[in-house]
């Protein structure tokens, strides 16, 4: 025979609260602590950041006082090359000027006297005397020549009683 289980006590059907008891008790920790993890990891992620803009705040402000004491030592660098260029646009115009005067000393025959020479930048103005016109004709061809100057020129030519007097102009 056969028996048969028959069970007279119905299910109690669940409520909503103990649905919500039940939902507390078993899976709220669970996210609960979840929660936790995430804020725990939250708050760490905040001070990593946060030391990161602190470090680089830091990071600007050394970068700030290095940029401002170099910038004076910069300036002052850039006055001194400028002086230094200075002195040596200086020099090799004197350089320039000193061999400009000694190849005109050399090439001055002795004939000739100078009286008076006026030099400048640029220009260089001979006044003298010579016994004949041959040798002043002489002296600018072989300045010519030579081609030391952008330009020579007699300005002027009279005859004195001690010989002839003249001026050449030349540009340097």
């Amino acid at each position: 025979m056969k028996k048969y289980r028959i069970n007279l006590v119905t299910k109690k059907k669940e409520d909503f609260v103990d649905k919500l008891v039940y939902f507390a008790l078993h899976y709220l920790r669970y996210i609960i602590v979840l929660t936790q993890i995430v804020v725990i990891g939250v708050f760490f992620f905040r001070f990593q950041v946060d030391q990161e803009i602190i470090d680089l705040k830091e990071n600007i402000a050394q970068k700030e006082e290095i940029f401002n004491v170099t910038t004076s030592l910069i300036t002052e660098a850039k006055e001194v090359n400028k002086k230094i260029t200075d002195t040596k646009s200086v020099l090799n115009r004197q350089l320039k000027f000193s061999h400009s005067f000694d190849y005109l000393l050399s090439t001055i025959p002795e004939e000739i006297v100078l009286k008076k020479m006026n030099l400048d930048d640029k220009h260089i103005t001979i006044d003298g005397l010579a016994t004949n016109i041959n040798i002043i004709k002489i002296f600018i061809e072989k300045v010519k020549y030579d081609k030391q100057f952008k330009s020579i020129v007699l300005s002027t030519i009279k005859r004195e009683s001690s010989g002839l007097s003249f001026a050449i102009n030349i540009d340097i």
